[in-house]
């Protein structure tokens, strides 16, 4: 930037710790600014990494009582927030471009939201791709069910960016057709010049037995897309595997998750999360004790081996009060749990409850401030510039 005394290096440096919306108020100020905060992923990068430090937001779904479907209320999500600096928690309303999201998907602070639409026999799947912070939007090209699949059918939607900060998103068709053996179709969509469009490709890994992949816990991370999939061997106890896409190579894999222990967990017993600095999340209960494992990602490729790399991070003691709980995500640059559920009142009512516990001092903290939810989880994301 012409007459500046300061470097390039230190401006980025001072710019990167700025909110989004002092940024695009300086936008406009030359083109040395529009260029770094439209099209610079160096400074995007930095940006949400610094981002990241000092807030995360948590996503969750809505209950909307006063709806007959779920999916034709206008006030689906709310938001979740801790300020690393002050320790405040609060919660928000998060007004998405449509009322009629079905998926959330998210990498980087950009959300991929799916929309699920009927038309006489056929169906539908629309995309937006957001971002919260600019409210920015790029609507995808529509898709819909193949036509000789039958009509049950299990969908697996995946969103992140590769290592050169090329957007994709991927979808998953998979059906059993009545026969043991699972056929499965993947689908992508990326930009090839000005258009975005989809292809077919062949890697979704080959699996003999009958499995089910979990769409409620999964997540993004450096270039790849993970969901918890459960494997179910003929005559055999069933096993436990993430399953990882890799956005900028296209294939496919698998990580092994570390045996249950006699007896095994409840029904919300384990849900895989990412949290930051390359570090994967598992979280599960056992009577009364939940436990908390870390997987280095690195060490994730290509193992299908159970146990290997996990190692146990927390474990601490549930209250006898909570009736049902659900872990939701682990926030706060990998030191928070945040866990919704049902407990018992002091009048014996049962009452919905958010509770964020530190993972190293065990202190439960109640965030009493929010409005009714389902305790279905659906993103963690921080402010943002990036988008498609």
């Amino acid at each position: 930037m012409e007459g500046c005394p300061l470097s390039t290096e230190i401006l980025i440096e001072i710019f990167a710790r700025l909110p989004v919306n002092s940024l695009l108020r300086f936008k406009c100020v030359c083109k040395f600014m529009y260029s770094m905060i439209k099209h610079d992923h160096h400074f995007h990068n930095k940006h949400y990494e610094i981002s990241r430090a000092k807030r995360d937001c948590v996503i969750f779904e809505r209950d909307c009582e006063d709806s007959p479907s779920r999916f034709s209320c206008g006030a689906l999500f709310s938001s979740v927030y801790r300020d690393s600096d002050s320790g405040e928690m609060g919660c928000a309303d998060l007004n998405m471009p449509s009322p009629f999201v079905r998926f959330v998907k998210c990498a980087d602070g950009v959300l991929c939201l799916v929309l699920d639409r009927f038309s006489s026999s056929e169906r539908f799947f629309d995309f937006l791709i957001w971002n919260p912070s600019t409210r920015e939007t790029k609507a995808l090209p529509s898709i819909k069910t193949p036509e000789d699949y039958p009509m049950k059918l299990d969908f697996t939607f995946g969103f992140g960016f590769s290592n050169e900060m090329v957007g994709k998103v991927v979808v998953v068709w998979s059906s059993t057709d009545q026969s043991p053996e699972t056929r499965e179709t993947v689908l992508v969509c990326n930009q090839v010049g000005d258009s975005w469009g989809w292809r077919q490709i062949e890697s979704f890994p080959h699996i003999q037995d009958e499995f089910c992949v979990d769409n409620s816990a999964d997540f993004y991370s450096q270039g790849k897309y993970y969901w918890c999939l459960l494997m179910y061997p003929d005559q055999k106890p069933a096993k436990e595997y993430l399953l990882w896409f890799d956005i900028g190579d296209e294939v496919f894999g698998l990580v092994g998750l570390p045996d249950k222990p006699l007896g095994g967990y409840g029904n919300w017993g384990r849900k895989c999360v990412w949290t930051g600095d390359g570090i994967i999340a598992l979280i599960c209960h056992r009577e009364n004790l939940w436990e908390v494992w870390f997987l280095k990602e690195s060490n994730n490729n290509n193992n299908s081996s159970n146990n290997v790399g996990w190692h146990k991070e927390a474990s601490f003691d549930i209250s006898r009060k909570w009736i049902e709980w659900f872990p939701m995500k682990i926030w706060n640059l990998k030191r928070d749990l945040l866990i919704s559920g049902w407990c018992l009142d002091d009048c014996g009512g049962i009452t919905k409850f958010l509770v964020s516990i530190d993972l190293v001092t065990r202190e439960k903290r109640v965030i009493d401030n929010i409005c009714a939810h389902s305790g279905v989880c659906v993103a963690v994301y921080s402010e943002s510039l990036k988008l498609l």
